[in-house]
């Protein structure tokens, strides 16, 4: 009985390990690799460093990475942060042509649940603008009455 209690919580303690190494869990309750995490943290790290470059005024340079990387990104939880940095990005750029194809992908994610649910406010923000950008006000306004009536917290109450 002693040895069946001892082995129990030796397999026990081993799966434990496993579980505790690895620290993440994807929706489906398969564990996560260490170079797959890796490979996110260095999506969100590149991410952050096309928004410094765009801070710092070379939206060119910020431009031509973004679309670079939403094209060869592999990874879903990236897409929804691609997508909304793209498309800050292009309404930086000021073309007609960038915004307009950034608003029909922006609208597209929107529509097809690409976006994520926390960063949907953002998203409708950024089509009112991708519309005043380009004189589509009735557009605007229809996407900042969704802002209104959708949203609640303090940034969407102040836009």
């Amino acid at each position: 009985m002693k040895f069946l209690l001892i082995f129990l919580l030796l397999v026990t303690l081993s799966n434990a390990k496993v579980d505790f190494y690895y620290s993440f869990i994807n929706p489906s309750g398969i564990q996560i690799s260490e170079q797959r995490k890796n490979d996110i943290k260095d999506g969100f790290e590149l991410l952050n460093q096309i928004k410094k470059m765009a801070k710092d005024g070379k939206i060119d340079e910020a431009y031509a990475e973004i679309k670079n990387f939403k094209e060869l990104n592999k990874i879903e939880i990236l897409k929804s942060d691609v997508i909304l940095t793209y498309s800050e990005i292009a309404l930086k750029e000021e073309t007609k042509r960038i915004i307009s194809e950034a608003s029909n992908e922006l609208e597209l994610a929107i529509n097809t649940g690409v976006i994520r649910e926390e960063d949907l406010s953002k998203a409708y923000m950024l089509m009112v603008d991708f519309k005043l950008a380009t004189n589509r006000v009735k557009e605007a306004k229809y996407f900042a009455e969704i802002i209104i009536n959708n949203f609640s917290d303090k940034i969407t109450n102040a836009y």
